[in-house]
């Protein structure tokens, strides 16, 4: 077939295809017109967002304890429970004695724990534990609010048998004081909020968030109790008194309270 003929073939197709309605695909391209939008909007396409405005108010409060609580560990040791818990009441009886002979109350004196367990010991030649009786220890708590009697209360508690003992100071009036310098920090934050509401003519303000974070030492030690050990050592009864003295003490220490307000403008 000649080059002509050919040419005139395809020519001829390609009408067929026009008269029986298959026409080429087309493929078209839009372009959608861009819009520039003066003011930010939300991620989720709605109204303009306000401005916003975060400040902080930091409010101090010093504090000092008013009670001390002085915790007392008597230990007693003997071949049957009864005999543990007996001895141990005797040491009891004598210390409580002592604590009166100090000035101190009953009201003021209170049974923190009592528990009773064997005690046993390594038996090297049969390669086993074997029972050696029973240990009941008690835990007295006496409470002061005259700490210069601390080193009194330990000595007599080391005369009676007491084996260790801990100092916890805390604050009667804590929930009070934690509500007064969260209103002082408060007060900072929303003075702050005002100067700049006043000085750059922000118009209306609107709270949408508040945090706060304690800070300082009193919201741990006297809010929940801070423990000092005595290191009582019953064998030197003067050196009790002289160390709980040196060592047992109560400090002010500092409350502190940042509050973060987030305000929304407009």
């Amino acid at each position: 077939m000649t080059t002509k003929t050919q040419a005139a073939s395809f020519l001829a197709a390609l009408g067929l295809l026009a008269t029986t309605g298959c026409q080429p695909p087309v493929v078209e391209a839009h372009i959608e017109p861009h819009h520039e939008h003066c003011e930010t909007t939300d991620a989720s396409g709605g109204e303009p967002k306000p401005g916003n405005l975060t400040v902080t108010g930091l409010a101090t409060l010093e504090v000092t304890p008013n009670i001390a609580d002085v915790t007392l560990d008597l230990t007693a040791t003997a071949p049957t429970p009864r005999a543990a818990v007996t001895k141990l009441r005797t040491q009891e009886e004598r210390m409580r004695k002592n604590l009166a002979g100090e000035g101190m109350a009953t009201k003021d004196i209170a049974v923190s724990t009592l528990n009773l367990s064997p005690t046993s010991r390594w038996d090297a030649p049969r390669q086993r534990q074997v029972s050696t009786g029973y240990e009941a220890r008690l835990r007295v708590t006496v409470a002061t609010e005259d700490f210069s009697q601390i080193p009194a209360v330990v000595e007599a508690g080391a005369n009676a048998g007491v084996t260790t003992s801990s100092t916890t100071f805390r604050n009667t009036e804590m929930s009070e004081l934690k509500r007064k310098v969260r209103d002082m920090a408060l007060d900072a934050a929303k003075a702050k909020a005002r100067q700049f509401q006043d000085s750059l003519e922000l118009g209306s303000m609107r709270v949408v968030s508040v945090s706060e974070a304690p800070s300082g030492m009193a919201w741990s030690a006297y809010g929940l109790g801070l423990r000092f050990d005595n290191a009582v050592a019953t064998a030197n009864i003067a050196g009790v008194a002289g160390t709980a003295s040196g060592a047992v003490h109560a400090q002010t220490l500092p409350l502190q309270l940042t509050v973060t307000v987030g305000y929304a403008l407009g």
